[in-house]
């Protein structure tokens, strides 16, 4: 009995001692062992699957916090909304944007009639709760913003006409401005979409480009 697999061995002695005596137990045991390695091969299979399921689930969760965190990252805040504004805290959402964009403290605009403000900022009783970026491509296929979308509330007891300009800035030079005039009603909101196709023109970007954005207030008329 050698070189004979140690798990036969063992069932051929065990068997001898039985009832199979004086039989030839080669096939039998041989089939009793075969199936025992499909058991233990199975039951095996079964771990391995079970750790990569919980490997992939730990990454997406991870994934998931690493982006939800970087979106709400990458637009800093303006000055901080006032007290008594009539927002509260719980109403300014986090920003949401893909790559990182910076709030600019300066207007870079001789006809702005108010500081710069950004995400959580307010300027008369309007309140910015929420901003959005979408990115696009623009030359040597670094990202650039593509549009940007402002939602402001009315904190205040009247309605508030006020034409609001946005900026955005490349390398803190202005580099796309649009201004828009608007009616907040009292405890009602509105939504300025920017485009910023212009941007997609911009020669010469490089990986190492800076952007920043803020609102304000240019005369109404």
């Amino acid at each position: 009995m050698t070189n004979v697999d140690p798990l036969i061995q063992r069932e051929l002695s065990s068997m001898e001692l039985g009832i199979y005596a004086n039989r030839d137990l080669t096939p039998l045991v041989v089939a009793r062992v075969r199936r025992r390695k499909i058991r233990r091969a199975a039951v095996a299979a079964s771990v391995i699957v079970g750790l990569l399921l919980v490997a992939s689930l730990s990454y997406g969760v991870v994934k998931y916090v690493n982006n939800h965190s970087t979106s709400a990252a990458a637009v800093s805040n303006g000055p901080v909304a006032a007290k008594d504004n009539g927002v509260t805290a719980d109403e300014i959402k986090p920003a949401i944007s893909k790559y990182k964009i910076e709030f600019e403290p300066n207007t870079g605009d001789s006809g702005a009639i108010s500081s710069a403000a950004g995400l959580g900022g307010t300027l008369l009783s309007l309140t910015a709760i929420g901003v959005k970026v979408d990115w696009g491509t623009c030359s040597n296929n670094i990202p650039c913003p593509s549009q940007l979308t402002l939602t402001l509330k009315n904190g205040g007891n009247e309605i508030v006409p006020a034409k609001i300009a946005v900026s955005v800035f490349l390398d803190h030079t202005s580099i796309s401005y649009t201004a828009k005039p608007t009616s907040v009603t009292a405890g009602g909101t509105a939504v300025i979409i920017v485009p910023l196709t212009e941007i997609a023109s911009t020669p010469d970007l490089t990986s190492a480009a800076t952007w920043q954005w803020n609102w304000y207030l240019v005369p109404n008329n």
